[in-house]
């Protein structure tokens, strides 16, 4: 078990209001990571009408690019409304994300 399968363990069974969903090719390879807390969904519901997405390079310990949707609240100021990581940042790991 990786260090990032038991973080997200812990994750699941101590915030079970948030989404955590995984997406992993036909040989068990993960290929997307997607994390949303009840405090992002909270946000969004409150600021649906501008939505952003914002990437960086593979700079985590798990070597995967991770992608940040942001809303514009009230006050012009982006708040992250939802996150990913993929296996990549080709044109087949971005549509699939």
């Amino acid at each position: 078990m990786s260090r990032c399968d038991v973080c997200a363990e812990g994750t699941i069974s101590q915030y079970p209001n948030d989404d955590i969903g995984l997406v992993v090719d036909d040989n068990n390879a993960v290929q997307l990571i997607f994390i949303q807390t009840q405090q992002m969904k909270e946000t969004f519901a409150k600021f649906p009408e501008v939505l952003l997405l914002g990437g960086t390079y593979s700079t985590n310990n798990c070597g995967m690019p991770l992608y940040s949707f942001l809303a514009e609240d009230g006050y012009g100021q982006g708040q992250i409304v939802g996150m990913f990581l993929l296996n990549g940042e080709g044109t087949n790991q971005i549509s699939t994300g």
